[in-house]
């Protein structure tokens, strides 16, 4: 028995197969195609917005006006933007403290500076102003009955030469600034005693001044120095105070380490011309006569010495906070 076939009718399974998968292949590209495109924009594009967020923000533009969140497609993207944004709140706060260490820096250069000449003006003024007030005496001893536009003469003479010995004072005191004697004190009772040193202040002024609740803790430092400082920054809260306002006097732990003093007023506050000389030596806006400018520049001393700080703040009640953090002793340094 012969059976004769034709190749076409063998073949043509086959050639079913070959198209089959010829289609396949096709319906396959097509499909990656399309996936490759919807990747491209999934991916790519986010990826591509997040490098030029990244290009922008290295070229000065604001973190907050740069959306690098938006449609992140992939968890490890998203990570990579919390990564991205730490590094970002990490460098702005390296650079705040750094521009806060050189500020503190330039500031001790220019009072190490201007002590070293206020030093030499001092001495050189000192026995011109004693001789002046010698001279007074003289005068009214020569003059035992003067007439009264005579001793008004005197005693102003008398009063602005003593004025210019207690500015010639400060200068030395602020040159001087002597290294703090370290003694064991009660907090409370030091802030009550000089409460009532500046009590007479306050009392002239008509302002109230409020001790708040207090920690009983014992603080290590030179006490008298410290309580120049805090005599200071209270009467100058007084001076800008009207009348019957209150001024607090608060004090808190920050840490285990460091005791938080704040003298807040609500005074007329700090404008932004003022702002970077408040710590300046004979800087004062308080009117001529009233004031040295001395005072802020020798507190800031007397607690750098302390291993502390002392700010000065706008609050919220329109005054100024004066903060001083300071360790509670020299093994907390």
């Amino acid at each position: 028995m012969i059976i004769q076939l034709q190749n076409s009718e063998i073949s043509a399974p086959f050639q079913r197969i070959r198209i089959g998968l010829l289609a396949f292949a096709l319906v396959a590209l097509g499909i990656s195609l399309v996936l490759a495109n919807v990747g491209a924009m999934k991916i790519a594009r986010p990826i591509s917005a997040f490098s030029e967020s990244l290009k922008r923000y290295a070229d000065g533009e604001r973190l907050q006006d740069l959306d690098t969140s938006s449609q992140l497609p992939s968890e490890e993207l998203r990570e990579l933007n919390q990564s991205f944004h730490y590094l970002t709140d990490t460098l702005h706060t390296t650079e705040a403290q750094r521009n806060q260490a050189e500020k503190l820096l330039l500031q001790n250069a220019k009072l190490a500076s201007i002590g070293e000449m206020a030093a030499g003006i001092g001495h050189e003024l000192n026995n011109p102003l004693n001789n002046i007030l010698s001279y007074t005496k003289l005068i009214e001893r020569e003059n035992p009955n003067p007439d009264p536009a005579m001793a008004e003469d005197i005693e102003g003479l008398r009063n602005e030469a003593l004025r210019a010995s207690r500015i010639v004072k400060g200068i030395l005191n602020f040159a001087r600034q002597v290294p703090p004697e370290y003694i064991q004190f009660d907090l409370i009772t030091w802030l009550n005693d000089t409460l009532l040193l500046i009590a007479p202040e306050a009392h002239k002024y008509h302002v109230f001044v409020e001790l708040c609740d207090t920690p009983e803790i014992g603080l290590e430092g030179d006490r008298n120095q410290l309580q120049q400082v805090m005599v200071n920054l209270l009467i100058n809260a007084i001076q800008v105070s009207q009348s019957d306002d209150v001024i607090q006097v608060r004090v808190t732990l920050p840490d285990d380490a460091h005791v938080k003093i704040v003298v807040s007023d609500t005074g007329t506050g700090i404008d932004e011309a003022t702002q970077d000389k408040i710590f300046d030596p004979f800087f004062s806006t308080k009117s001529v006569g009233e004031g040295s400018g001395l005072g802020l520049s020798i507190s800031l001393g007397i607690i750098q010495y302390h291993n502390g700080s002392l700010t000065l703040e706008n609050n919220q009640r329109g005054g100024v906070d004066a903060i001083i953090i300071l360790p509670l002793g020299r093994n907390h340094d």
